[in-house]
């Protein structure tokens, strides 16, 4: 479950090998996401906090969330094609929750971008929740306000004033969006966190 009822999955960050490459700000969510079974070892000894977190893998999460119901119908995409993700992606865009990266493809397989995680969980939280999502952010004064895409720009403002998508600092020690940077394992963990503490 995305927010931890997992009680079958009683895993620890320290059981795998590589969990001294988690950063100290993601140290506590990678602990609560592997505890409660929302991220598993890429392998028996591996973590992989800076792994990839695909779009397929963020849709599927929220679909289990809302308890895996079966879409009416298929979604138009024609690159959705591995049987983990298919009914997950059919929900997803049957509900609102996502569009595709073009009319007839869904990029499963791409690294989830910031502002399109912003985006996801924006949708999921009004389309499927059904809870408001009014309170916004002013995003004006990020540097980088320019480079997010006109879709994500009300999302990426609600998701920052849920305190779910914090700024990062450059190497001037500015505090950026960096909406089209990937989201790995980890921050995605630290997102999906906050997502359960502040807005379920």
């Amino acid at each position: 479950d995305l927010c931890g009822y997992d009680t079958s999955a009683r895993a620890s960050l320290k059981d795998f090998a590589d969990a001294a490459k988690v950063s100290d700000y993601a140290a506590d969510a990678m602990q609560w996401a592997v505890a409660n079974g929302i991220l598993n070892g890429t392998s028996a000894t591996t973590i992989a906090p800076n792994g990839t977190t695909t779009r397929a893998q963020l849709v599927t999460m929220l679909y289990r969330q809302a308890g895996s119901p079966k879409a009416a119908k298929s979604s138009p995409f024609t690159d959705v094609t591995d049987s983990w993700s298919v009914d997950a992606i059919n929900w997803a865009f049957e509900k609102g929750v996502v569009n595709g990266t073009s009319p007839t493809t869904f990029s499963p397989n791409d690294a989830i971008t910031r502002q399109d995680m912003a985006t996801i969980l924006y949708n999921y939280t009004k389309n499927v929740l059904d809870l408001d999502v009014y309170d916004t952010a002013d995003l004006t004064g990020y540097p980088d306000y320019s480079s997010i895409s006109d879709y994500a720009r009300t999302p990426l403002s609600w998701a920052v004033a849920q305190g779910l998508i914090l700024g990062v600092g450059n190497s001037n020690g500015v505090d950026t969006l960096q909406p089209k940077s990937d989201a790995p394992r980890a921050q995605t963990a630290t997102i999906i966190m906050r997502f359960c503490q502040n807005v379920l």
